[in-house]
């Protein structure tokens, strides 16, 4: 199997992932945004997982600019829950819980997949 192969793999894992944490509500937010005003806070859900789901679409095709924006978005996720504590709107599962903790794993994963060749060499191709 390809290196790329499994990059895609991975990409697939984590939009479909992804796309489970949002519908089941397994996503952290704020307590005083969701009540302040729902629907408030379901867009931003909903505009939220648009763009992870279109820059994990830009990753599949190795565009550049998805790379440099996931890997932000990573390093500033990463510094966000060092100092915020994050609230459940759902509780998930035991189980669910245990792949979301493990979700850290294949994002690293797949930022370092990325930057390693053969995979680099095809986003340096879409330049």
């Amino acid at each position: 199997m390809g290196t790329m192969r499994i990059y895609r793999i991975l990409l697939l894992i984590r939009g479909c992932w992804s796309v489970i944490e949002c519908l089941f509500g397994w996503v952290s937010a704020t307590p005083h945004l969701t009540q302040a005003n729902p629907y408030l806070s379901l867009s931003i859900r909903a505009f939220a997982e648009a763009v992870v789901l279109a820059v994990l679409a830009g990753l599949w095709f190795c565009r550049p600019w998805a790379r440099f924006v996931f890997t932000a978005l990573l390093v500033i996720a990463v510094i966000f829950f060092a100092f915020w504590p994050s609230h459940w709107l759902a509780q998930p599962p035991s189980l669910a819980l245990a792949v979301i903790r493990s979700m850290a794993i294949l994002n690293g994963a797949i930022v370092a997949i990325s930057f390693l060749p053969p995979v680099a060499d095809r986003f340096r191709d879409q330049t």
